[in-house]
């Protein structure tokens, strides 16, 4: 059985597919919902060898998620600075990396520690940081009704002052 059956009928109960304009919302639902499968393979990326260890800092990077509670979406910015280590990645790499991560039912707070993390693991990063910035439809559509930015931030590796300037200059621009 396919998950339009199910969401069908969940609507049904709830009085949604009374509206005409409602009848295909259960496989438009499940099409959505297969756009942010969790079993996707991690996405390859480009390593490029360097011999610079200055800090790169990638801002103002769109992502889209879905809250793990809710199944609602969240969506915002991403600020990711990193301290290299002999090895660069394409900054093309490093925005697939958050979609990947993105790209499952998440909470906000993990998404951050999984990219930072992966950015440790898989590029030998000496640190890294992730600041996301985003709003929250489950806090807007329930519970508090309110519009609101959501600010975390994760950090992995080495303590690294430079990085930290640059965090502080990231943070208070909002």
């Amino acid at each position: 059985m396919g998950a339009e059956q199910p969401l069908r009928a969940a609507l049904e109960a709830l009085g949604f597919l009374e509206d005409p304009e409602t009848a295909a919302a259960p496989e438009a639902f499940a099409e959505l919902l297969r756009g942010f499968d969790p079993r996707r393979p991690e996405p390859a990326i480009t390593l490029l060898e360097t011999s610079s260890s200055d800090p790169v800092l990638l801002r103002a990077v769109p992502f889209y998620s879905l809250c793990a509670h809710h199944l609602v979406p969240f969506f915002g910015e991403a600020c990711v600075g990193l301290r290299p280590a002999g090895r660069l990645a394409g900054l093309g790499s490093i925005a697939r990396l958050l979609q990947h991560w993105a790209a499952r039912p998440q909470v906000q707070e993990r998404l951050g520690a999984e990219l930072a993390e992966d950015l440790v693991r898989r590029l030998g990063a000496r640190a890294a940081f992730v600041h996301l910035r985003a709003r929250h439809l489950c806090l807007e559509l329930r519970g508090a009704r309110t519009p609101a930015w959501v600010e975390t931030l994760a950090w992995r590796g080495e303590e690294d002052p430079e990085l930290r300037l640059l965090i502080g200059k990231t943070t208070s621009e909002g």
